[in-house]
Order: structure tokens, then sequence, then C-alpha cells
């Protein structure tokens, strides 16, 4: 269908003729929204990216000449780290431009197979089987290797995890034990804990009070085969006793011996969690609730096929992403069910993937007097994936309201001065909360990434509408509130000034609002003149603020201020006629001045 294309012409004040493009304003405030978590999978001379939610392949990254054999990111998502012997060394890949930018030499006797990064994403751990190395990590990516720790006869290391708490860091060793290393090291021998011959891959529960690791499966002793004989397991260790507490069957009816290669943990927004175990000797993922219920059984079990390598869970604990010999298969872990169908993205390496990171809460307020509804919004608030589901308000009056949207009310029964609360989570469960937490860390790579940057505290002046704010009287205020009072004034940051984007658009406009200079963590009260609606916006510590204005739907055409009031900066804007064509289309204005 052809779209037709309006121009108008206003005449206000003759000057020159301008010509403009207006690209269409939506008419209320979304929900913030980011993009996907995506899945790195190491292949040779690139790492495969896949689009965790449509398991589609994006474009690769290229690491000519470099084979990973280990993989880990950082915990702000900014960095990929991969380890590979034919660097030899660790590559850090900026995950925003798909491009490494330093290298860092380690000097490997054997190919890498592990890598962490610890919770505050300051260090990383490379282990190759007879090495282990210690790397720091710069704001800008940059790798400088620390120290390496060699290990010498009677050790074969397969991997290694940190502990959420970032104190401590346990090795495994396929030749028997797992040693623990506190951290900063002071020792480079570290603490030696009992466990079986055959040991492979480590994860640790996001609570710190367990690890689970498998072991492989073995050869029969007896001529005659006996019900689980040789049979692989994942043991469960408990951290705090270094005690081996139990060992978890997989065995099941008609099927092979299992033979366990990889594990990952799978934690729900809600905060339960499952371990899920990779089967080479069948071709299957197992689920397991954690904690381990008594006389497990394997119950929720998936067949992926061909050669399994290794897994990891999405952020939201929705997927399993497994590599394997045919590709990687992307595992429902609600309907335990494949998703990719016939056709996966190709790659059979480590994998990893990207790390759920908290809102960025903001919010905007335009206080109305006592007995009128205060409006709240935080559509100006971020996240980088997936979009932000849940609002916790706290109305600093002993009212408090859970939304799904970012835009609320409220109404005060007295005028005064209100601390007001938001703590923003989204959809995958990174807020800034510890019950659930928020924050999930099983010992490689960071999954969700909670922190205070989800909570956002400003004071909201009510008014009384009928002169000077009064207090409240002893016994009735409520527990937050205080009048506003004189005193010393906000700390001056430098010279006020407004900016609009756009700065012209039809009736029903969202007009974006960037102040600075204001006074620090001052309130800056935000009009149209002449036109209809009022915001207050807050300043930072730095004098800057973000906020939003209406232009509402019926209001009168023409230019017109948004004054900061008490405040010097104003900032022009224009109101137009409204566009008839469809949301997606381009408007041009031609108008004079």
């Amino acid at each position: 269908m052809n779209r037709k294309r309006f121009s108008f012409v206003l005449a206000l004040v003759v000057v020159p003729l301008l010509v403009l493009r207006l690209a269409p304003q939506p008419a209320a405030a979304a929900a913030p929204s980011g993009g996907h978590p995506v899945a790195y999978v190491a292949t040779a001379s690139a790492l495969q990216v896949i689009d965790t939610a449509t398991q589609q392949a994006r474009k690769p990254v290229a690491l000519p000449g470099v084979t990973a054999t280990a993989l880990a990111l950082t915990p702000d998502a900014r960095f990929v780290l991969a380890a590979s012997d034919n660097v030899p060394g660790v590559v850090a890949v900026d995950a925003a431009k798909n491009e490494a930018v330093s290298t860092a030499t380690v000097g490997w006797q054997s190919p890498p197979v592990a890598m962490a990064i610890t919770p505050d994403g300051k260090t990383a751990f490379a282990l190759a089987n007879f090495q282990l190395a210690e790397l720091s990590i710069g704001p800008d990516g940059g790798l400088t290797t620390v120290t390496t720790i060699p290990f010498g006869e009677g050790f074969e290391m397969t991997d290694l995890a940190v502990t959420p708490d970032g104190h401590s860091l346990y090795l495994v060793n396929r030749l028997g034990g797992i040693g623990r290393f506190d951290l900063p090291f002071t020792s480079p021998n570290p603490h030696n804990i009992q466990a079986p011959f055959g040991l492979g891959k480590i994860v640790i529960a996001p609570d710190g009070k367990k690890a689970y690791f498998t072991v492989a499966a073995g050869t029969c002793l007896t001529s005659t085969m006996q019900a689980g004989c040789g049979a692989g397991t994942v043991d469960e260790l408990d951290l705090a006793s270094g005690l081996i507490t139990s060992g978890i069957d997989l065995t099941q009816p008609n099927k092979f011996i299992p033979d366990p290669v990889d594990l990952a943990i799978a934690t729900s927004p809600s905060g339960s969690s499952a371990l899920w175990v990779a089967d080479a000797n069948n071709s299957e993922v197992i689920e397991v609730p954690l904690p381990v219920p008594a006389g497990f059984t394997p119950a929720k079990v998936v067949s992926v096929g061909g050669n399994l390598t290794a897994l990891a869970a999405t952020p939201d604990g929705g997927r399993i992403e497994v590599t394997s010999a045919i590709g990687v298969v992307g595992v429902d872990t609600g309907k335990a069910a494949t998703t990719c169908g016939r056709f996966c993205p190709a790659g059979n390496g480590p994998i990893a993937i990207t790390p759920d990171q908290r809102p960025q809460a903001s919010f905007a307020a335009a206080p109305d007097v006592a007995g009128r509804a205060t409006s709240f919004d935080a559509s100006l608030s971020s996240v980088a994936f997936g979009g932000i589901a849940t609002y916790a308000w706290d109305f600093g009056d002993g009212a408090a309201q859970a939304t799904n949207a970012p835009a609320v009310s409220h109404t005060y029964a007295r005028p005064g001065t209100y601390h007001v609360t938001l703590v923003e989570g989204d959809a995958a469960g990174a807020s800034e909360s510890t019950s659930p937490a928020s924050t999930i860390f099983t010992g490689h790579t960071m999954t969700r990434r909670g922190g205070p940057p989800a909570r956002v505290t400003h004071d909201v002046a009510i008014g009384s509408g009928t002169g000077p704010t009064p207090t409240a009287p002893p016994g009735t205020s409520p527990s937050h509130p205080t009048p506003p009072t004189a005193g010393t004034p906000p700390r001056q940051t430098g010279t006020p000034s407004l900016t609009l984007a756009p700065v012209l658009g039809p009736p029903g406009t969202v007009v974006a609002v960037s102040g600075s200079g204001f006074p620090a963590n001052a309130a800056v009260p935000l009009v149209w003149k002449p036109g209809i609606g009022a915001a207050t916006a807050f300043a930072d510590g730095t004098g800057a603020f973000h906020a939003q204005m209406l232009v509402l739907p019926r209001d009168e055409l023409g230019p017109r201020l948004l004054e900061a009031q008490g405040f010097t900066p104003s900032a022009d804007f224009l109101v137009v006629p409204i566009s008839v064509e469809p949301a997606g289309g381009s408007v041009q204005l031609l108008y004079r001045r």
C-alpha cells in the first residue's frame, strides 16, 4: 500500500524556509527493554554467536589463528575471554564491537580446559591440565598475567570454579582429589579434599553451600555386568565441611550406563534451581532438582543427539544451550524439549552465555497537592537484556505498590516531603534482592548480576494547595515524610541548562528532557509555558537529570517554552499538527519562524 506524504506550512515570523523531517513519537511512555542474551561457542578461528531467544546464529567473532578451548564472560557482559594454546594465552573480546581488544601471554604446556572469572570481574583464572594462570582484567578489557602455578606428577586438572562470595577457588583433578585455594592467593599449595578417580566438571550452587562434580563412567571389575556397574555419577560436596555427602545416581532402565561430561545450574526468576547434566553415553541432558531429593531417579530427560560437549544455562533458567556434534541445541527446561528442530547452529566447543544485568532504575514525579493524585513515571529506566518486569514502589507514607508497568499514581493524605523508593526487576530476575537472590553465580561465568542500581530513591514534596506546607501533628504523621524546611541550599554544580529531544512534534509527543548544571540533588519543577502539564525532575549528585514531559493530545499548537521554575534556564519547543500517517512513517514539516 502506498503511503501518502503530507506537507504543511506554519507561518510565524518571516525568516528563510527550514525543512525538517520528524520521526513519529510514541503516544505514551513504554516499558524499557533491551536485547537478548547470546551464547558464545568456540570454533576454529572464531567465536560463534547465537541469539538464545531465537536460536539463530549472528555474525561470528573472527579470531584468526585462535581456536579457543575455554571461555568465560565478565559479570558486566562487556568482555568475552577465550583461552587457547595457539595464542598462547588468553584473548579478550569486546562483546559490543565483536573484536579482540587485548591478549595476555601464558605459555601453556597443554591446551587450556577451563576458565572462571571472579564475581567482581577483576580476576580471571585459566586452567590447563598441568598449570593454573591468574590474570587481572582492566576496565577496558586489558589482560595482564599475574602468576602461573605449575602442577607436578599426580595431577591432571580438568575444571575449576570460584565460590559466589569470591573467597575460594576449587580445582578438580582427574586422578583423584579436589584442591581449594583461598582468594586472594596466600599459598601456591591448595588444601586437598579426597575425591574419587575420574573427576571431570564442577559447578557450585548459587547459595555457595554445595558443589557438584562429575565422575566419569568406568569399566566393571567383575565378569558379570551388574546394575549400575561402572556408571558415571554426579557427586555432591559440602563446602563447609569438605565432605562428599552423596552421589547422584543417573542410571535409567534400558539405557547405557551414564557418562556425565558437563554440568550447568539453571535458576528461575523466582529463585528455584536445578542441576542439568550432559550424559554423553545416551546423548541426553538430565534435570536434577536442587536440593537433591532423597531417592532421586531421573524423570525430566531430553534427548539431544550427537556427542555432547558442553552446556550452559540462560539467565532466566528457561533454556539450556548444549554443544554437540550436530550443533548448538537449545533445550526448553520447562517443556523438556529441544528448540531448534532439525537445523541447529554449528558449534561443538566450549560455551558461555552473556550474564543478565540488573536494571538501571530511574523515575520522574509530577507532584500534586495532598488529596490529589501524584504521578510517577519510570520509563526512563534502562535494561541491557530482556525487559523490566516488576516495579516495586514504596511511596514513603506507609503505602507500597507493585506494578508491571512503569507509570503509577498515588494520593498522599497530608502535605510533606516523602522519600519515594523504586526497586526494579527484569524478566530474568535480576534486581537488588537477596531473597530470592538476584545475583546468580555458579563458578565460571556469572548468570545474573543484581545490585544497587536497580533501586532509586527521591524526595517528593507534596503541598497543601492553600499555602505553605504545614508540619503534620505529632503522632499522626507517616513514618517518613517531613515538611519542607528552610536550610542550606544545595551546592550549585554549574550553569543550569535544559535540552529537549525532539524539539518539535505533534500533540501526544513524549519529550525527553536533559538537565545539567543544577544544584546537586535538587528538585527541579518543570512546566510548559504556554501549555498544560508540569513535572518535577530530581538532579543527581552532579546536578544532572533526565526526565520526560508529555505534550497533551489536545494541547494547543505553536511555539512554547519548557521552564525550570525557580531557576533561569528554559528550552524552546514547537507543537505542530498531528500526522495522519501510520506509525513508522516520516512527516515532512515546512514552517517559517
